[in-house]
């Protein structure tokens, strides 16, 4: 009986890696000259643009005339003598009229919009144009129809004549432009049709604080298209925006802000506002006095931490400390924007650590509390992505924050449902942590959430229930909630990646209760079929644990399995490798010191440093793994003379190296791809920067990186398939044979092939325990450097790929069959498992498969052709077992 935890991959981190915000329509509200004098912005949302609040705007949109109505077609002799006044007195009573509600009405009845237009137009002095641009201003807040018929009336290029001419006029004409902006066709009419933008933008430089204010506002409002984002920045204007910001006009500061956090969202202008000096502003303009401020410089910073480059320069800049503090200010859309642009900023795991520090966690775990969804919503997520990290599990217990996210698992938001339940998997996963979410009531919500009708819900309550489940403790409690048939339900009917999960929870509760789980064994058999390898996996570890042990199915599948599998698997046999030649005995811990095995590993080569300490090695993994050492060891000379003189080439090396530790590391690294950084072989940060001077000396920057803390890709897989794509220094050669009786390795068979496959010596023992046990003795078969394998060249091929961790070509269910006996001989169990639950995955010919399973190790499939020859009724399905276990078994 076994139980397994998922391996934490991707999966297990917060999933909204892109800023969820969309643009901001202009203000929160258009607005009369004679109104309220204090500009307000437009708030950037998650889900829809928000309509304005001081007018209702449909949010339905409709295509505007781009031709101007021609005025030629206006009786505006009749109209303008209507009242037998003048033109002044008619822009005068117009503007008197537009100062309340009831008068901007009566003038929408009067049809007065074209005549408005027809005064700007042709009015006989200026105090009549002015008069007409404060009633137009003040008509423009009116509606959405409104605001179309002035565009249609032909007023947009006469109020950007209007706006460039410095007088009392300017600002109505300014803030008429602004209004116009916030309905989405309008706003792409004044850039593309009437070329709108370079005089907007000019106008960032008035000395007019209304002005400047009036026109932020429009580039607020036209930024919220995704196509003038870009011409804006193309336009010059993300460094007049920021020079904005150093105004001391308050509405200049927050639609300025507003302009740029909407401009921030177009990836072109991420990496542009950073180098502009963008962070340094928000950092300051995040103390503000204002909240409005504060709102749209955590909008920003939101639409900024999406781009991977910029967080570094966000944790530099000290922007995560003033995140932090917005955290705190008692304004639900300043804390939602803050909490998700560090969310993003947690998205890269090199600086989790630094969101943590800057002191985020306690606010973020009270907001958690909040009343607003959309706050919870970011809260979550961030929590999700931030206990990816083992050291954070930690902080987030110590801050009390397991009660709070079980509480946001309870929400009925599926996102914070989903975020919640991923931040509960990820605190069970691989720490102590799996009995307290259990006792803080963790186990409820948890079994509630995997009848979700939510795919990425079922999965992470699945990925919670799987982590919990590798408690023997928990296991009961799970049982005894109901867990089992939601699994199942999930296994049955969920998607892959949600049924990888369900299986594994399966397998672990079933390690210690098999009869409870006993009805799973038909879904069970199904899920063997399915396409994803590790739903297969998993389904074959439940069914391993479920059967009775007098079956003799109760064998060991692989010791690794998750997502890398395989990956895992050769890692382990390669760490193996090292310990058994590279590691000396002073080096063994106690505990190391009973497991270490001295067997002969047939090491071809010895590094030896300036104090003559000597390490052991094999060529074919250094040289592999470093160009900078492969030029210094003669692969040919070596692989020609090894095998047959048991010759030990020593390479000298000119390191000044402080303890032959570094060098045992260092091939730690090249054998395993991986380093154990904070063991107690690697105490002092002195050796480990020793070891990092030592990887860049070695161009080995993913070394580098593990030492440096940072994240960088493996190239370990790729060194393998490049050096063994030719595999022209082996010194053991393998001929595939045409025999079919005989299934067995022979020094002696003849070939029928013309071309064998020159393999490592070291890499054959470290992956198989047939050839560990071949090459331990003076054999024949160890000395003669050529073996023969009874195999179509294809498959000899393919078991090759598989023991040097490369890529696996696509096989047919007879080859699969013919992988599986060849795997089963050499006691390449991984190799056994994945030919075996492919087998199934593709079966057609059952009494075919059956003919093979005396020869094989498959206790799987020998289970699921029983199954499916006698019936699908489980009673009949043991009486079976029972019957054919002694043939097969």
């Amino acid at each position: 009986m076994e139980t397994q935890e998922i391996n934490l991959s991707s999966s297990a981190i917060g999933s909204d890696s892109e800023e969820k915000t969309s643009e901001g329509e202009g203000g929160e509200g258009t607005y009369a000259a004679s109104l309220n004098p204090k500009y307000t912005t437009t708030n950037q949302i998650n889900i829809q643009p928000q309509r304005l609040k001081i007018v209702n705007i449909c949010e339905t949109e409709t295509n505007i005339d781009d031709d101007e109505i021609s005025l030629s077609n206006i009786e505006d002799d009749d109209e303008l003598s209507l009242y037998d006044r003048d033109h002044t007195t008619l822009a005068l009573e117009y503007r008197e009229l537009s100062l309340s509600k009831e008068g901007r009405q009566t003038l929408i009845e009067l049809n007065a919009v074209p005549k408005l237009v027809l005064l700007i137009r042709n009015g006989e002095n200026e105090e009549v144009k002015l008069n007409a641009l404060r009633a137009l201003f003040n008509l423009s807040v009116v509606d959405e129809s409104t605001r179309k018929q002035i565009v249609s009336a032909g007023a947009v290029p006469l109020l950007l004549e209007a706006a460039l001419e410095a007088n009392s006029a300017q600002p109505n004409a300014v803030g008429t432009l602004a209004n116009l902006a916030t309905e989405s066709d309008i706003k792409l009419i004044i850039v593309s049709k009437y070329q709108g933008l370079k005089p907007i933008l000019s106008l960032l430089r008035s000395e007019d604080a209304t002005v400047k204010a009036h026109a932020c506002r429009a580039l607020f409002a036209i930024a919220a298209n995704d196509d003038n984002k870009l011409a804006i920045a193309q336009a010059g204007g993300l460094p007049l925006l920021l020079e904005c910001m150093g105004s001391s006009s308050v509405a200049v500061q927050i639609n300025a802000a507003g302009a740029l956090a909407n401009l921030a969202i177009h990836p072109y202008n991420k990496p542009k506002l950073v180098e502009g000096g963008a962070l340094a502003i928000m950092k300051r303009m995040a103390f503000s006095e204002s909240d409005k401020v504060q709102r749209q410089v955590a909008r920003c910073l939101f639409a900024l931490a999406a781009h991977t480059e910029n967080r570094k320069h966000i944790v530099e800049s000290g922007c995560i400390s003033a995140l932090a503090y917005m955290l705190c200010i008692q304004k639900e859309e300043v804390q939602r924007n803050a909490a998700g642009a560090l969310g993003n900023v947690a998205m890269s795991d090199e600086f989790k650590a630094a969101v943590v520090d800057s002191g985020a966690l306690k606010p973020l775990i009270m907001l958690s509390l909040s009343n607003s969804e959309s706050v919870k919503r970011q809260t979550a997520r961030t929590i999700f992505t931030l206990s990816a990290k083992e050291e954070i599990k930690a902080r987030i217990i110590e801050e009390k924050g397991l009660p709070n996210i079980i509480r946001l698992a309870c929400s009925t938001s599926p996102e914070i449902q989903r975020d919640a339940s991923g931040a509960l998997a990820n605190l069970a996963i691989g720490s102590e942590n799996k009995d307290l979410v259990i006792k803080c009531g963790g186990l409820e919500p948890l079994l509630n959430l995997l009848r979700s009708d939510q795919s990425q819900v079922q999965r992470q309550s699945a990925r919670a229930i799987f982590a919990l489940a590798g408690s023997n403790e928990n296991q009961i409690e799970i049982i005894k909630g109901g867990g089992v048939p939601p699994l199942v339900n999930l296994l049955a009917n969920g998607h892959d990646e949600v049924k990888k999960h369900a299986a594994g929870a399966i397998a672990n509760l079933a390690s210690n209760y098999p009869k409870e789980c006993a009805g799973a064994i038909p879904i069970l058999l199904e899920s063997l079929q399915c396409s994803n390898l590790e739903v297969r996996r998993q389904s074959s570890r439940a069914i391993i644990n479920i059967c009775p042990e007098d079956a003799g199915v109760a064998l060991s599948v692989s010791r690794y399995v998750g997502q890398n599998g395989e990956k895992q698997r050769l890692r382990h046999d390669m760490r193996e490798l090292y310990r058994e030649t590279c590691i000396p005995s002073y080096s063994f811990g106690k505990e190391e010191e009973k497991e270490a095995v001295v067997i002969p590993t047939f090491y071809d080569l010895k590094l030896v440093l300036r104090n003559n300490v000597a390490v052991p090695c094999h060529s074919a993994i250094v040289t592999a793994r470093s160009t900078v050492l492969k030029k210094m060891i003669d692969l040919t000379t070596l692989s020609s003379k090894a095998y047959k003189t048991n010759i030990v080439t020593k390479i000298y090396l000119d390191w000044e190296l402080s303890h032959p530790i570094l060098l045992e590391s260092l091939l730690e690294y090249l054998y395993t791809d991986s380093i154990k950084i904070n063991s107690s072989r690697l105490k002092s940060a002195e050796l480990k920067g020793e070891l990092l001077l030592l990887a860049q000396r070695l161009q080995l920057p993913r070394l580098e990186g593990l030492m440096s803390g940072i994240k960088r890709p493996s190239s370990w897989c790729y060194d393998f398939e490049a050096f063994s794509s030719g595999i022209n220094y082996g010194d053991i050669t393998i001929y595939p044979t045409a025999a079919q009786k005989c299934r067995k390795l022979s020094p002696t068979r003849k070939t029928d092939a013309t071309i064998g496959c020159r393999v490592n010596r070291c890499v054959l023992l470290a992956r198989s325990s047939y050839f560990k046990a071949l090459f331990s003795h003076p054999w024949k078969d160890a000395s003669s450097g050529v073996l023969h394998l009874d195999c179509a060249p294809n498959i000899l091929q393919f078991v090759i790929c598989y023991i040097y961790g490369l890529h696996l070509p696509t096989l047919g269910e007879e080859d699969w069959l013919q992988v599986l006996e060849a795997a089963s001989q050499l006691n390449l169990t991984g190799l056994a498992r994945l030919a075996e639950s492919s087998i199934v995955a593709t079966a057609t010919d059952l009494y075919n498969i059956a003919a093979h399973l005396p020869f094989v190790d498959a206790p799987i499939l020998k289970l699921y052709v029983i199954y499916n020859i006698l019936v699908n009724d489980l009673d009949i399905y043991v009486e079976g077992l029972d019957k054919f276990k002694h043939k097969w078994f």
